[in-house]
């Protein structure tokens, strides 16, 4: 672990004046409250976001669809942002939809952190705007984006790349005289940070945890997501589900470094789903690095699933409308699928396929709100494939299970705390596919409530509702249930 009084780090406090990590802390500010977030990201198709700054008014119609389609979906919140032209017409659209539960929205406007006068150009047109609840500052930010500083460089150019958007967007810190408070601090500022060891990510950072570790002293953010995917395919176009591969031992490796930094630190953390799909090219060779599939049903339930059962308090769904190829370093990002789209001959639709899985996760994950939000995870790890040093195998019996039985790679599993209400969940650990589980629940205890996912749905009748099988005032005999619990599914059992 770094030494951050050394001077390897120095310029940081110099560039900034004052560590950031002395900086008042904002308020974590749920943009849903007494919800989980479900917060869609960019839900207007580039074809449509680009041309709002010069025709807005032309296009009002079809913002307004684009917002209806993101909120039917089950999400209840929104993350986007543009020009100020384009920030205050999407906001516009939010508003014109005359909701009687308004969803907040997080602005992520590149211009919070671009030239000094843009940005506070931009938060001085919105913050006042009761849907928004805050800032999403940077998105996967490379090592340039926040911490390479060397000499001789621009220095507006130095703070704007650091901490400018975030500081100005909480507390107009930028000059040596703070303009006085006027009220920004009840709006709360956001990194989404990317999953990966790669050394433009990680810098001068010896490891992940180091990087979360530095993130956290430099800019001490009230809220921040993981981004990682763990799923890739071949790059072509035709694809069987024997084509997805899946990298579980990442996937279940970065959200248990961002679970323990940020208990470790009292911080609340997201995770972000990549809904559509995109490749990676190589611009030197033109070669496909990366291909990232449609999230299939399956897919969504594991990833966010398995955040929730580590800790996350809001899932991210990015991107909803259909984005433009976007370049970064050597690579090139072509968007290639999403949620949202808009041509001239079809005008604006969606894809049904991708609405009905994320309409079914969002229900679900809504469903469960009582198990997940700001409860307490008392213990957690795996049962089966426990994937390296990912995590220590979890200890059985739980007390409220006596045994379990799986016939594939086992599950994850956690004893959640919320209250005095007691939970335990299990999330498979198949993606792709089902798994017959046999459990036998301890005979001391009685389990007023239970939830299986897919149970409420017709594609997956077969599964039997496990609640048919528990008694809720009776304590229940040490007798075996049998279910199957879907691909990426998750089974909760409370007991008291």
């Amino acid at each position: 672990m770094a030494d951050y009084t050394s001077p390897q780090w120095a310029n940081y406090n110099t560039v900034n004046k004052v560590s950031a990590s002395t900086f008042p802390n904002t308020p974590y500010i749920s943009p849903a409250p007494g919800k989980i977030p479900l917060v869609a990201v960019n839900p207007v198709p580039a074809d449509v976001f680009l041309f709002l700054d010069e025709e807005s008014q032309i296009y009002a119609d079809t913002l307004l669809k684009a917002m209806k389609y993101a909120l039917e979906s089950g999400c209840n919140a929104l993350s986007f942002g543009g020009s100020i032209v384009q920030t205050k017409a999407m906001l516009d659209a939010v508003s014109d939809l005359n909701l009687k539960s308004a969803p907040g929205v997080l602005v992520n406007s590149p211009l919070l952190s671009a030239s000094t006068e843009d940005c506070l150009n931009l938060i001085g047109e919105v913050r006042y705007n009761p849907l928004v609840k805050g800032w999403f500052i940077m998105d996967r930010p490379n090592y340039w984006d926040w911490g390479n500083v060397k000499p001789g460089l621009n220095t507006d150019m130095i703070y704007n790349r650091l901490t400018l958007g975030y500081r100005i967007a909480l507390k107009y810190e930028l000059y040596e005289t703070p303009v006085e408070d006027d009220g920004i601090t009840t709006q709360m500022a956001m990194f989404n940070l990317a999953g990966s060891d790669n050394p433009d990510i990680l810098g001068r950072c010896n490891d992940y945890d180091e990087y979360l570790t530095v993130i956290n002293k430099l800019f001490v953010p009230p809220l921040w997501s993981l981004s990682h995917y763990p799923f890739s395919i071949p790059d072509r176009d035709l694809i069987s589900l024997s084509d997805i591969k899946t990298d579980t031992v990442s996937f279940y490796s970065y959200l248990r470094k961002f679970r323990n930094t940020s208990y470790q630190r009292e911080k609340r953390f997201w995770f972000t789903c990549q809904i559509g799909s995109f490749r990676i090219i190589d611009t030197s060779s033109d070669i496909t690095v990366f291909r990232f599939p449609n999230l299939e049903l399956s897919m969504m339930r594991f990833e966010a699933f398995s955040a929730l059962t580590y800790g996350a308090q809001g899932i991210l769904f990015s991107d909803m409308g259909l984005q433009s190829i976007s370049l970064s370093g050597s690579n090139k990002k072509e968007p290639l699928t999403s949620l949202i789209h808009y041509d001239l001959k079809r005008g604006i639709w969606i894809d049904e396929s991708l609405m009905g899985a994320l309409k079914t996760v969002c229900r679900e994950i809504s469903e469960c709100t009582q198990v997940f939000l700001d409860s307490e995870c008392v213990e957690i790890g795996h049962v089966g494939q426990t994937y390296g040093q990912v995590s220590d195998n979890i200890i059985f019996p739980f007390g409220c299970i006596s045994a379990i039985q799986y016939s594939g790679d086992g599950v994850l599993a956690a004893i959640l705390k919320r209250d005095n209400r007691h939970f335990m969940v299990m999330v498979n650990h198949q993606p792709l596919s089902p798994q017959n589980l046999i459990i036998t629940l301890n005979s001391k205890y009685k389990y007023p409530w239970s939830y299986l996912s897919g149970s409420h749905t017709t594609e997956e009748s077969k599964i039997t509702d496990i609640s048919e099988s528990i008694d809720s005032s009776l304590n229940v005999p040490a007798t075996p249930i049998r279910f199957t619990l879907p691909a990426g599914g998750m089974v909760i059992f409370e007991w008291s």
